[in-house]
Formats: C-alpha cells, sequence, structure tokens
C-alpha cells in the first residue's frame, strides 16, 4: 500500500510578514486563500515574537518583508521548509536593502526566495526574480522613503 502525500493546502503553515505593508497584505490574502488555518502574525521590527508563534509546530514557516531574526528552535519546528521572502536581491541583503541599491546606482534589482538558518541571510536561494530599475522607480523610492520621514 503507498503511502498517503499530505496536500499542500493541508500544510500546517506558518505566515509572519511586516505590519501595515501593501505586498505583506497581498501576501496575507493568498495565504488565506491557499492554505486551511494558517497561523499569521504581522508585527514592526520591535515587536516580540508571540508565545503562538515562538511555539508553533508546523509544516511551513513563511517569513515576508519581516525584520525578525528567529531561534533556531522555531526554524527547525517547520518540518518542509523554513523560508524567507527578502526584498531585494541576494547583492543586497538585511534591512535597508532598497536604499543600498539606489545609493549605489544599481541597474538591477531583484526579490529572493531562501532557506532560512539562524544565521541570517545564510541559508540556500530558492529562486530569485530580477528586473531593471528606471529612472522613475528611483523617484518614486525617493518619495515614498521621504514621505516616511
Amino acid at each position: 500500500m503507498g503511502e498517503t502525500k499530505q496536500k499542500p493546502a493541508d500544510f500546517r503553515v506558518l505566515f509572519l510578514s511586516k505590519k501595515d505593508n501593501e505586498y505583506a497584505r497581498r501576501a496575507e490574502d493568498f495565504i488565506r486563500k491557499t492554505f486551511t488555518n494558517p497561523v499569521i502574525f504581522e508585527g514592526s521590527r520591535h515587536d516580540k515574537l508571540p508565545d503562538e508563534v515562538l511555539n508553533w509546530k508546523g509544516d511551513l514557516m513563511i517569513s515576508f518583508i519581516s525584520s525578525w531574526i528567529y531561534p533556531q528552535s522555531l526554524l527547525d519546528s517547520a518540518s518542509v521548509a523554513a523560508i524567507n521572502f527578502h526584498p531585494g536581491s541576494p547583492e543586497y541583503p538585511g534591512t535597508g536593502c532598497t536604499n543600498f541599491a539606489v545609493y549605489e546606482g544599481a541597474k538591477e534589482y531583484g526579490i529572493t526566495c531562501h532557506c532560512m538558518n539562524a544565521s541570517v541571510d545564510s541559508g540556500n536561494i530558492i529562486q530569485v526574480k530580477r528586473f531593471p530599475v528606471k529612472e522613475e522607480d528611483i523617484l518614486c523610492i525617493a518619495l515614498h522613503n521621504i514621505a516616511i520621514i
């Protein structure tokens, strides 16, 4: 008799994202439509992860535009994978990646999906999507940063 495979929709998913971010909201909508009963937490840089997150056990942990550094014990709680969607190409790791790309005059930028390890930005890269940076993109980024200040 063959082993019954779990359907992706039935994966126990933990989704962590940046609070008040349009793209994180879109990703959260996708997660809610794709997976049954995901655990979702959004927050900002200085928010502590709640016990529900720190004690989570499941299949797939997804970090999306998040600035938390996760303990190895949480990463190990994902039986299939713990992955991060980083809003920058591998040449621009960490926070402030977009600003550094603009400062350096990057002609190309991207988003990186990678496995997470306890050591930040050290996991194997799953995929990188790259796109050209146009003059109007730089202006939009600058105006956005000014609006934040």
